[in-house]
């Protein structure tokens, strides 16, 4: 249970963490995942939660999953992708498309 405010900060850092290094790679590689999978995985955390909650885990599985370890790799999965419809010109200036007459 994040009781003191030092297990809250600890667990947003975490995340925080795994959201930002997902957002980095994304950027750097050009790589991306469907926004459909990242929905899922944020149901899926959702869900763990409600499980660690109701202390299922040790029950079902006779194990505690590691809660710092689960933050940070549903971090690294909540990073949806963007689109970026904006063209920029030589001189780094946004450029619109032009219409076409005929619409």
């Amino acid at each position: 249970m994040l009781n003191r405010l030092k297990d809250v900060g600890l667990y947003v850092t975490l995340f925080a963490i795994g959201h930002s290094a997902t957002l980095i790679v994304g950027v750097l590689t050009g790589v991306s995942a469907s926004a459909n999978l990242i929905d899922a995985i944020i149901g899926l955390s959702v869900v763990y939660k409600a499980l660690d909650n109701l202390g299922a885990f040790p029950a079902w599985l006779g194990v505690q999953p590691n809660a710092k370890a689960a933050i940070l790799v549903f971090g690294a999965g909540n990073q949806k992708p963007r689109r970026v419809d904006k063209q920029v010109s030589e001189s780094g200036r946004r450029r619109t498309p032009r219409r076409r007459r005929d619409q």
